[in-house]
């Protein structure tokens, strides 16, 4: 990929790009992650557009639904790494709706391991946060005396400042058009075969 810019970027007011995400994260293992893309199970364009993520064997992703779709905050603020190696780091917040203990364990889990996080937004198209390095849960405050937020627990993932920073902002995906797509993100926390 050339460093130099050599695309225009031209809007319409007649047809705003839509934002915003759905209410709902897909979460893989990070190592998992890492073994399907040396595997080929995730494809790019040239690009670098992921137009197709097949589970390997025994690998899913876990989704995560939030309480709305605000409850879900993304950000890719640069950083700058040894005087001048600039990187991106990835992060992302949301609150996991408690219901029973096997939330508080999956919180746990992800404060000793990283995730990669695939999101689905309302513009038809998806995204991967960590693709390279993985996110880690950098904070969860969990008050369950809080009448707003005491079924929920916060936690946000990030690029670790122990590690280097990802190469690039978070990766697309769109695969052929938006249904598709959609199918393909839904379909991610099916266990590969």
């Amino acid at each position: 990929m050339s460093c130099l810019i050599d695309v225009e970027s031209l809007l319409s007011c007649d047809d705003p790009p839509i934002g915003g995400v759905q209410n709902f994260v897909m979460l893989y293992n990070y190592t998992e992650w890492r073994a399907m893309v040396d595997a080929g199970n995730v494809t790019r364009n040239t690009d670098g557009t992921i137009s197709d993520i097949v589970n390997a064997t025994g690998i899913q992703a876990y989704r995560f639904d939030v309480p709305d779709e605000t409850a879900l905050v993304l950000g890719t603020p640069d950083r700058l790494v040894d005087g001048g190696l600039d990187g991106y780091d990835h992060s992302l917040n949301m609150s996991i709706i408690r219901t029973k203990q096997a939330q508080k364990n999956i919180v746990k889990a992800m404060s000793f391991e990283k995730v990669v996080a695939v999101v689905y937004k309302k513009n038809g198209t998806g995204e991967v946060y960590g693709d390279e390095q993985g996110l880690k849960s950098t904070t969860n405050t969990y008050n369950p005396n809080d009448p707003a937020t005491g079924s929920v627990i916060p936690v946000q993932l990030a690029t670790s400042t122990r590690t280097a920073p990802e190469n690039r902002m978070p990766c697309d995906v769109y695969k052929t058009d938006i249904p598709t797509t959609k199918a393909l993100i839904e379909g991610l926390n099916i266990v590969g075969t």
